[in-house]
This record gives structure tokens, sequence and C-alpha cells, in this order.
């Protein structure tokens, strides 16, 4: 990977704090683990490992496994472990005091996560989801797991019952709280204790949004940062499991790249992943029979992910620059020429994007998974990160066009990514990054409102619905035909596209994931898609990143 992306020395004392105050308990831990973390950051490049877990047969799931401390936690059956939840009050976790007028009990909130809330934080379900066979393994002995649950569970909860909000608030601060008792002895914990904080973090991370829309997690991503830091240096010389090892770099990746996509770097400082800055590539887990490990988060498509981070990454550093007035032309020409190699660097990657397979897959036993679907992500991120390159650097694409002029399309993407092109560059960019939106639209068509793969689409929607322009030549809204489609069930096969119905079905789109997932501020990004819309009706070229963080419509998009 490239040194102006991954060769920085993170200063963690800059990272932005979010509108929601945790416990203080969370808090002032949180701060000292930092800071810690921050006086040793130099050799936390050199260590990889996230640290050394057991592998236990108990588990479910044959490879998320080693979170747990002892085989007879584990409960076999879901309905097994929603009637233990409901019936015991295990010792030394505390319930969450809840005011006797409302009929929302720990043992409620345990059953709603167990029965809902686990099914949606994963792509798949079953015994080979991770927050559910850890989590129930786990819950009975551990006051993160206990009231990490609680807090998911109250968080959706509050959105469709407007008198479990304050339960809601009650529940995040408790599990801060075991989180922060937890960081403070960090130093001192077994391997299974440090991988049940990493998770911990995960979970109230991504789901802060769901309490604030104003808070993305970032507070609680620096320091799973700095315990994934920690973990590795203290486990270093020791033989470590490395599947979970790959479990948490790809949730950190993943995490991270939505991040980037979404917090502006002059308010928020975002360390990179420390793995991120020690590997070549990083891609999904490959089992001993050549398989590839469906991740909860991530699916197969880690590597693109990180492709997406960079290019999100230079995007909003960019985006800041060209906002400031400069006096020196020749400083502005070396940092744009300086970030367009760059780009050009993640543009080839991005086309070389390697291709995986259903049969490369190992089951995940969910019947109602496609693992189709994971692979016709994976493909759309790959057009994702071209329409985000050519919109951040728009000069690779037009130099691409002039080349194209006297060479053809050789070079300007790969097979399944050539597209038609003109001798006018200007109008040839925009009708490259149409189609590729279309592309990515295309995909998005196939997944029906209850497909548990939505959670890794709302960014491409935006992504794609950010170039649903108005095109000068009425006949350039119709795709290139020739480009090939691993199953002909697109809608938009049957015609040619046409920008309002394509806008009517990012829109409608976006309201099936707002359904599904009722308890994000996705209506942010519905905001973001139509207001880029109108500016774009009106003669601007708008580019939605900006829109977003003009308006304050900042939101945690997974």
């Amino acid at each position: 990977m490239a040194d102006d992306i991954f060769g920085q020395t993170p200063d963690v004392h800059n990272a932005g704090s979010s509108s929601i105050d945790p416990a203080a308990e969370f808090r002032d831990s949180a701060r000292d683990l930092v800071a810690q973390a921050s006086g040793t950051s130099a050799d936390f490049f050199a260590l990889r490992s996230v640290g050394s877990v057991r592998s236990t047969s108990s588990v479910s799931s044959d490879h998320w496994e080693g979170l747990e401390e002892n085989d007879s936690s584990v409960l076999a059956e879901e309905s097994q472990c929603v009637s233990l939840a409901a019936r015991r009050s295990p010792m030394p976790v505390r319930f969450i005091g809840l005011p006797h007028e409302l009929p929302f009990t720990p043992s409620i909130l345990l059953n709603y996560y167990f029965d809902h809330v686990c099914t949606i934080v994963c792509t798949f379900d079953g015994p080979k989801n991770p927050f559910r066979t850890v989590m129930s393994a786990r819950w009975p002995h551990s006051a993160i797991a206990f009231t990490a649950a609680q807090s998911l569970s109250a968080a959706c909860l509050a959105k469709q019952t407007v008198e479990l909000k304050p339960i809601a608030v009650l529940a995040r601060k408790e599990a801060s709280r075991a989180l922060g008792t937890e960081i403070k002895a960090a130093a001192g914990l077994t391997p299974d204790r440090l991988n049940e904080l990493l998770l911990g973090l995960l979970l109230l991370g991504v789901s802060s949004s769901w309490h604030d829309p104003n808070d993305m997690g970032i507070r609680y991503y620096s320091v799973a940062v700095a315990v994934t830091r920690m973990s590795s240096m203290k486990k270093a010389k020791e033989q470590s499991n490395s599947n979970n090892n790959a479990f948490f770099q790809q949730a950190l990746t993943y995490w991270w790249m939505l991040l980037t996509l979404v917090s502006d770097p002059s308010k928020h400082f975002l360390e990179l992943p420390p793995h991120l800055g020690t590997v070549d590539r990083i891609g999904p887990l490959i089992l001993d029979n050549s398989v590839i490990l469906l991740h909860p988060w991530a699916g197969i498509s880690t590597e693109a992910q990180v492709l997406l981070g960079r290019v999100a990454r230079h995007a909003q550093a960019l985006r800041i620059v060209r906002q400031k007035e400069t006096s020196d032309p020749l400083d502005d020409s070396l940092h744009d020429f300086v970030s367009e190699a760059t780009g050009r660097e993640v543009e080839e990657q991005a086309i070389n994007l390697q291709t995986h397979f259903r049969h490369e897959i190992a089951d995940p036993e969910d019947p109602e998974v496609d693992l189709n679907g994971f692979v016709a992500i994976n493909d759309a991120y790959r057009d994702a990160i071209l329409i985000l390159i050519y919109r951040t650097f728009p000069g690779i694409l037009r130099s691409r066009h002039g080349a194209a002029t006297r060479t053809g399309v050789e070079g300007v993407t790969s097979d399944q990514h050539s597209r038609a092109t003109t001798a006018q560059p200007e109008k040839g960019r925009k009708q490259d990054l149409f189609n590729l939106a279309l592309h990515v639209l295309e995909t998005l068509s196939r997944f029906d409102r209850s497909s548990r793969i939505l959670g890794l689409t709302p960014h491409l929607l935006i992504i794609a619905a950010g170039e649903l322009r108005p095109l000068p030549d009425s006949r350039s809204a119709e795709a290139d035909a020739s480009v090939p489609l691993e199953e002909p069930c697109c809608q938009f096969r049957s015609a040619p596209a046409n920008i309002a119905d394509l806008r009517i079905f990012a829109l409608d789109f976006a309201e099936k994931l707002m359904h599904f997932f009722h308890f994000m501020p996705l209506n942010r990004m519905r905001d973001t898609m139509i207001e880029t819309w109108r500016r774009m009706d009106q003669g601007e070229d708008a580019f939605w990143l900006d829109i977003m963080n003009e308006k304050g419509w900042e939101a945690f998009m997974g």
C-alpha cells in the first residue's frame, strides 16, 4: 500500500467526540487507554495479531469462535438461550434498573436481541452468526455482553415506542460503564476478555447513531483501535487464533471504511486499523479447504472496502483543500498531482479487483441467504470505487478519454467494466459515471425487502444515486448494452434507463432500507440524494459528499 496513506503516525489525542456523553467510567478509561496507545504507536505498526484465542468445539460456528471461556456455557438452540435469558439473573452482572411502570424488563430486551437484533447486525443468520452464538454463550457471565444486548434492543425499540427512549439511554450508559471497567484493566486481560471487550466496542460503536444520528461512534472506534494494538503487542510472541484475528481485522476495516465516507477530517481524526499499515493487501479469510469464510459485516468484500476507504479519505481531504483559497497555485498543483497519482494507483487496483464466485464461499448455513448476492455486491463495490475516484480526480477520466480517441477504450476498464466513450471529454466523463452508477443500481435491484445483505448497500446506493444527473443527449441515458450481467433479471434491462425512473428506484430503495433498518438515520441519506438531484437539475455539478457535509447530514450508513 502507498506510504502517503498508511505511513503516518496516528495522533489519537485529536479523535473527535460524539454528541452522546457515555458513562464517565468509560470516557475516562477510554481516554487513558488511547493516550497509552499513542505513546507506543511506532511499535504497533509492526504487529498484526489481535490476540491468542483458544478454539473450542462447542461453538456452533466452526470458525468465528473462541470468545467464550468454557464449553458448557454454549446454548445449542436459540430458544433455549432465550428461555434462559427470561428466567436467570446471572451474577456478577446487575440488571438495569427499569421503571416498574414500563413493560420492558431485561429479559424482554434480551429476548428481542436474539429474536431480532442479532439477525440484522449480521449479513447472515443461524449457527454461524457470531452475534448470536458468541453473545448467547457470554451474556450469563459477561457484563459487556449482557448490557450491550440490552442497549441495542432498547435502541431499536425506542424508534417504535417513545416511552422506551429513556430506557435506551440508560441501557447504553450501563453498557458503556461495563466497557469502562474492562478498559481500565485492559493491560491485564486474558485474550478471551480482550476479544470480548473488542466485540462490545464493535456493537456499541456501530449502534451509536441508533441513539443519536449525529453520533457516528468515532470515540468507540478509536478505543477499538487502541485495544487491538494493545492486544497485538501483548501477543506478538504468542501463537494467536488467526480466524479471530481475521474477524476483528475485517470488522475494523469495514467500520473504518464507513467512517471515512461520512466523517469530516477537519473535525475528526480517524486512525487506520493497525493491520492496514503492515500488509500489502487484506482480503476475505480463506480456509484450509480454499473456500472463503463470510464475514458478518464485510461479506467477501474486505479488499474492495479498503480501496473505497482510501478513495473516500482522499475525497474528504481534497474537499477541504478546495474549499480553502490559496495564494500559491504551485502548491495546489503539486498537491493535486500527488493525489491524482494515488487515485490512479487505486483505480488500477479496483480494475484488477479479484472476482469471486459462489462456489468459492463457505456455506453460512442460512437458507435465506443467496451467496450470489455477495458476489454481486463485491462487483458493485468495484463500480462504486471507480465512481468515487472519477468524481474526486476528474482528470483521470478526462485523460482516459483523450487516450481513447487514439487507441479506443483499451485500458479504461476491465472487460466487465468497459464503457462506450466519446471524443468530448466532459460529456464522456458524465456518461461513464452514469453507466457505472447504472450498474450499481442494477445490482441493488436484485435484493428484496427482507434480504439481510441490505446492510451492505446504503453507501453503495448514495454513491450511485449521486450520479443520476440529466444528460445532454437523451440517448445517452441508455446504458451500453454490451455490459454483461450474471442474471438477466435487472429491471433496467427491459428499456433505455430513464433518469426519472432511476431516481424513483433509488428513492424506493432508500425507503426499503429505512423500513428494514428503521433505527438508523438513513433519512439523511435520502435527503442528501434529493438535494443533490435538485442542484443537478439547476445546472450545478453537484457532488453528494459536498452537500452532505454542507448540510450537516453526515450519517453512519451501515
